[in-house]
């Protein structure tokens, strides 16, 4: 019975004790916490806001003082980019053995109470303006590594000898800085700056194999190549820049045998060349025979160059070349069915300026070699693209909102009108065709056989009714203008009644009509009429070309 009593005596001083314990921190900072060497048990929250403050503020005029190596310097928290978060740090004070769980309260303020804890101030570091007092206070005594290396002294590859290191152990200066912000020590001792070194990576030996790499290399040149139908050599001055004199490996730089082969590209490059056809005795021929078109390249030649050179090979390297076929040729046009010319439209541009003789070349050029596929049907405007002088025309007179003025791509419509010739005499379907608002002198006489254009305006259309593709081809030869359509027969005869002219005047105007007849077999297929009709050239007045 006695010892019963004496347990609950002892149970009832303890919990009698915990109990002042709870209630001697009860509203007051956990008794035994710091912040350093400063106790922040029992006060209360304001208190514990004033004791901070007040230490900060001497912390943040108290001087660091660091030596490294031969010199010292003085500074403030601020300019090594130190500030103190005092609210967050005030939070963690307030919150050390006060946790919401009353059980897991009461054990940290045991703990506490036999224990005291030293809580962090919460800091911030502001990285760069810390670098920034470590280059101005100690830059110029630290010494960077420098790795040996290989250098040309006229012919001969010398070794550069490297250098060790001697830098601030900044994970030691940081680990002191966070130490004493944490602490808000106050004042701080002198510290001093450990340094580190670090031995270059590259050794002299590895060097010297590069270099005998390097010799070796060079006295197998010149190295030759082919390309384009040439021989070239690579010489030891052209080689030397292109040696890479970096151990371990040493080698060849891509980039310069790239930038190589680059400036070797323009001198390689070939546009295919189409065949030009003709008909004789009814046999598809070319009059000009086809040339496929060649490309170097780039990327995949640098890694059979770089190991041709690094082998030190005495043959001549064939470059890989891409070629590119060309579109038109007989073989090509007998697979796609096209056997035999179906049509053909001529006009003469004779007495054409420079820019409108350029502009005919340039819009012809755009058509030459098209293929319509079978059934499709054909828009001038929508194939030829933009008409302006990214595109390569230049200003020449066209007839635009009742005036003939200067605008990019005056004549091309000396190519639609050559194209609109060739689609009748195939005997194709003319969809859309609009005359010129007056005789123009460049698609001859009798009037009534032209097809003007216009971006977003009048358009030449027509569709290929015929069993296969039709090729175009568009050629200029002097001042005359040739489009030939080519095709697969299908029985089909053309006959053109006119052109016509009536109704002629003294001031230019005119009216003209064109039939064209297609038939199979004795059997009309169609017939259809072109009708112009020409107002005189004078109501269009000629405005100059502002560009002159």
């Amino acid at each position: 019975m006695r010892m019963l009593r004496t347990a609950l005596a002892v149970f009832l001083l303890v919990g009698l004790g915990l109990a002042m314990l709870m209630w001697a921190n009860s509203g007051l900072v956990a008794r035994g916490v710091r912040v350093g060497d400063l106790s922040f048990g029992g006060l209360t929250r304001r208190e514990a806001a004033a004791l901070l403050e007040a230490r900060a503020s001497r912390f943040g005029a108290a001087p660091f003082i660091f030596t490294f190596e031969t010199r010292s310097a003085s500074t403030t928290p601020a300019e090594l980019g130190l500030s103190l978060d005092a609210e967050a740090t005030l939070t963690a004070i307030w919150q050390a053995g006060h946790n919401p769980n009353p059980l897991w309260a009461l054990g940290e303020q045991i703990e506490l109470f036999l224990k005291p804890r030293r809580v962090g101030a919460v800091y911030r570091l502001d990285g760069l303006a810390l670098e920034r007092f470590l280059k101005e206070r100690f830059g110029d005594l630290e010494q960077p590594a420098r790795e040996p290396a290989l250098m040309w002294q006229g012919n001969t590859l010398a070794i550069t000898p490297g250098k060790i290191d001697l830098m601030v152990d900044r994970a030691t200066f940081k680990a002191h800085l966070a130490r004493a912000a944490e602490e808000l020590r106050y004042p701080n001792p002198p510290f001093t700056v450990p340094a580190v070194s670090r031995a270059p990576v590259t050794t002299e030996t590895q060097l010297a194999r590069v270099r005998a790499d390097a010799y070796r290399i060079l006295n197998a040149a010149p190295f030759r190549f082919s390309a384009g139908g040439r021989t070239l050599a690579i010489t030891k001055d052209v080689l030397k820049p292109w040696l890479t004199l970096t151990a371990p490996d040493g080698g060849l730089e891509p980039d310069a045998v790239r930038g190589f082969l680059s400036d070797l590209a323009p001198s390689v490059h070939r546009d295919p060349s189409y065949a030009y056809l003709t008909e004789q005795n009814g046999i598809l021929t070319e009059s000009t025979p086809s040339r496929n078109g060649a490309d170097l390249l780039i990327e995949e030649n640098v890694p059979r160059i770089t190991r041709h050179i690094l082998e030190a090979s005495p043959d001549v390297l064939s470059l890989l070349v891409a070629e590119k076929s060309a579109a038109v040729s007989v073989e090509r046009l007998h697979e796609l069915g096209i056997t035999a010319l179906l049509g053909r439209g001529e006009t003469d541009f004779k007495g054409s300026t420079p820019a409108r003789s350029h502009n005919i070349k340039v819009a012809a050029a755009r058509y030459n070699g098209l293929a319509i596929p079978a059934g499709a049907t054909f828009s001038f405007s929508e194939t030829i693209g933009p008409i302006d002088a990214t595109t390569g025309y230049q200003v020449a007179l066209v007839i635009k909102n009742g005036k003939t003025v200067p605008e990019y791509g005056g004549g091309v419509c000396q190519v639609s009108t050559t194209m609109f010739r060739a689609a009748v005499t195939a005997g194709l379907e003319i969809l859309k065709r609009f005359p010129h608002a007056y005789p123009v002198l460049y698609y001859g006489t009798p009037q009534g056989f032209d097809a003007t254009i216009y971006p977003g305006g009048p358009d030449l259309t027509f569709r290929n009714d015929t069993a296969k593709p039709i090729l175009i081809q568009a050629r200029v030869e002097g001042t005359r203008l040739t489009v030939d359509f080519f095709g697969a027969p299908d029985g089909r005869e053309v006959t053109l009644d006119g052109p016509h002219e009536f109704e002629k005047n003294p001031d230019g105007s005119l009216k003209a009509r064109l039939t064209q007849i297609v038939s199979r077999n004795g059997e009309l297929i169609r017939k259809k009429t072109f009708w112009s009709n020409y107002k005189s050239p004078a109501l269009y007045p000629i405005e100059r070309n502002p560009l002159e």
